[in-house]
């Protein structure tokens, strides 16, 4: 198992990367559950994974993950990352859309991948919306 995950543990962030999002949706298992932690919300299967993903590649079209630290077991994947992209796109967000600012955005993430017979059973994606916020200049550095 842990070889597997190691090499899924890869193919998630490369596939996001290289804008594979079909392939990528189908490592998803059809009951799996994608929770973005800083806004609350839930999506489900690998037809919520793609429109999450929708939903930062339309905000950010050249987004891509940097990973700086990774850690694997047999039953999950741990990544903390900088999602990195240009704001060019609009944003929707629970409290309403937030049109493009052209500014480019270096944000931290975490995302925790529960794995089990090689397929994302859930996703708990952490990430500092105040620094994305701050970022795209709608919040001052300093509240």
């Amino acid at each position: 198992m842990l070889q597997e995950n190691l090499k899924l543990a890869k193919k998630v962030y490369e596939l996001f990367n290289n804008n594979q999002i079909e392939e990528l949706s189908n490592l998803y298992s059809k009951d799996s559950a994608i929770a973005h932690i800083p806004t609350n919300i839930v999506f489900n299967g690998p037809e919520g994974f793609k429109q999450a993903t929708k939903i930062w590649k339309t905000a950010f079209s050249d987004a891509r993950c940097v990973i700086t630290n990774q850690v694997v077991t047999d039953d999950y994947i741990v990544t903390e990352f900088n999602g990195v992209g240009t704001h060019d796109g609009i944003l929707t967000t629970p409290v309403g859309n937030i049109e493009p600012a052209g500014k480019k955005v270096n944000i931290p993430f975490v995302e925790i991948l529960g794995v089990k017979n090689g397929k994302i059973e859930s996703s708990k994606l952490y990430f500092d919306n105040a620094t994305m916020m701050h970022q795209l200049e709608l919040i001052p550095e300093k509240v």
